[in-house]
């Protein structure tokens, strides 16, 4: 007998879980690497800003904008209301993480780490 086959162009719950743990996982490889680096310029997620406490609103911002043309290839306006919106995402996974808690990552590093996450789970990455 004859089938056909389609393809359908649009994410299914399989293909979003997939990209969800791959995001978690390789997200959570980068940080923990560029943690070990030293030269902030050969850090992937945050060469813009330090992870240590110390940095500033604009040098968090500048960070955003890196990830954004990183990740999506769009230069952002630090006014842009996605540079915003990531600002919350990384302001959250900044407070989940206590200062003196033993991790291999810094609170900072960890709102990086949703950031990209939240990156990689963007509807914009997958778009051909």
């Amino acid at each position: 007998f004859q089938t056909s086959t389609e393809e359908s162009f649009v994410s299914n719950a399989l293909y979003l879980k997939f990209v969800g743990d791959a995001a978690r996982d390789i997200c959570t490889q980068m940080a923990k690497n560029d943690m070990k680096r030293t030269d902030t310029s050969t850090r992937v997620l945050f060469p813009k800003a330090p992870v240590d406490g110390t940095a500033t609103d604009a040098q968090i911002t500048e960070n955003l904008q890196y990830l954004v043309l990183r990740f999506l290839g769009f230069r952002m306006d630090a006014t842009d209301h996605f540079i915003t919106n990531l600002r919350g995402v990384y302001d959250a996974g900044n407070a989940v993480v206590p200062v003196a808690n033993g991790s291999e990552l810094t609170a900072a590093a960890e709102g990086y780490r949703g950031v990209c996450v939240a990156l990689f789970e963007s509807p914009l990455f997958h778009n051909d």
